[in-house]
């Protein structure tokens, strides 16, 4: 069934590990970090693999993207 698949991953928000200083203030402020969610979409066929995109997208593009 994977052969036939669109496999794609993805996050709500990114993660900081403590390097703003704000470990314990989750929604305070944004850093990079936590605005960087991960996208990774294994297409069936392999086009596109190692393909990375540098502008900013949003997560609601997903679907309609996949359709």
């Amino acid at each position: 069934m994977l052969d036939d698949a669109i496999v794609v991953l993805t996050a709500d928000h990114g993660e900081t590990f403590w390097e703003h200083g704000n470990a314990c203030n989750h929604g305070v402020w944004v850093s990079q970090t936590d605005g960087s969610v991960p996208l990774i979409v294994r297409r069936p066929d392999g086009r596109g693999a190692g393909t990375g995109v540098g502008a900013p997208v949003s997560g609601v593009d997903v679907t309609p993207t996949l359709l």
